[in-house]
């Protein structure tokens, strides 16, 4: 029985040695392999963007305008009486002399801020229309008699304006040499019931002729930029300047109420005693200006 239970140890452990041999010995599970990066690529600095400089704040460059002007005027002028001339006392007053024009400037931005321009100014301005009654000088007593002045005037103008840009626009300022081309200056008088002795006179319109007048020029005034090249802008502009009439004529014509004309002629001049003594007007114009102008 002994022999029994060795041979039966004996055969168990050989079986488990067996048992074991059979079993394949766990192998180590394989690392996991590392994600490979991308490589990262070297940042490119990139420079800022330079906007684009505009055309209004250029150191040089080319811009035309045009202007419609409203001109008071203030110059030499004589006040007529008004209202009922036989009366002892009459109202007297001055003309106050406006009107319409325009003009055009041609410029050259010669630096930063600073252009150097040349223009030209056409104006037309009218005194008030003086109403008299019993005018014993335009058709006497029952007479009804208005009384206007109207002056056209060119000029030519040429000097440098300085400038000072904002981000919307610019403000600007300037003066130079004024030329007043020749012109004349007309005074109309329309006369209703005329005496008989007046001769029947319906109108007397009399024509001053006068030389080209020099003097200076000055502007003011903003511009608001509209789009790159174009603008538009509010001023304000002054002419001071003298013209005479040294010879030159007066002519003076009279229409009748029966449609008739007389016309006469009355000389100026500082070299012969025999005609009139020549005179000087002196012309002090104040305009606004609405401005639209473009750059190149």
């Amino acid at each position: 029985m002994k022999k029994l239970i060795s041979i039966l140890a004996a055969l168990a452990i050989v079986g488990s040695l067996a048992a074991q041999r059979r079993k394949a010995p766990a192998k180590p599970a394989p690392a996991k392999a590392e994600a490979v990066k991308a490589p990262v690529a070297p940042a490119i600095a990139v420079a800022p963007v330079a906007p684009a400089e505009h055309k209004a704040h250029k150191g040089i460059g080319l811009f035309i305008e045009g202007r419609g002007t409203y001109t008071l005027g203030a110059g030499t002028s004589n006040a007529q009486g008004s209202g009922d001339q036989s009366q002892t006392s009459v109202t007297q007053q001055l003309p106050n002399t406006s009107g319409w024009g325009g003009g055009a400037t041609i410029g050259y931005q010669i630096l930063q801020g600073l252009g150097i321009v040349a223009g030209y100014d056409y104006r037309s301005i009218q005194s008030r229309q003086w109403s008299q009654t019993n005018s014993a000088s335009y058709g006497g007593a029952g007479s009804s008699t208005t009384i206007q002045n109207t002056t056209n005037t060119s000029v030519l103008e040429i000097g440098l304006r300085p400038s000072w840009h904002t981000s919307h626009g610019s403000f600007y300022a300037g003066m130079g040499f004024a030329y007043v081309l020749p012109y004349n200056s007309t005074t109309t008088i329309n006369v209703t019931n005329p005496a008989v002795a007046f001769g029947g006179l319906s109108q007397i319109q009399q024509v001053n002729n006068l030389n080209a007048g020099m003097g200076v020029y000055a502007e003011l005034g903003y511009n608001h930029n509209i789009g790159e090249n174009f603008y538009v802008g509010l001023g304000i502009r002054g002419l001071i300047a003298t013209a005479n009439n040294d010879g030159k004529t007066t002519d003076t014509t009279q229409t009748t109420s029966a449609g008739s004309t007389t016309t006469s002629t009355n000389y100026s001049s500082t070299k012969d005693a025999t005609h009139s003594a020549y005179s000087s007007t002196g012309i002090t114009d104040f305009g606004i200006n609405i401005n639209v102008g473009v750059r190149f």
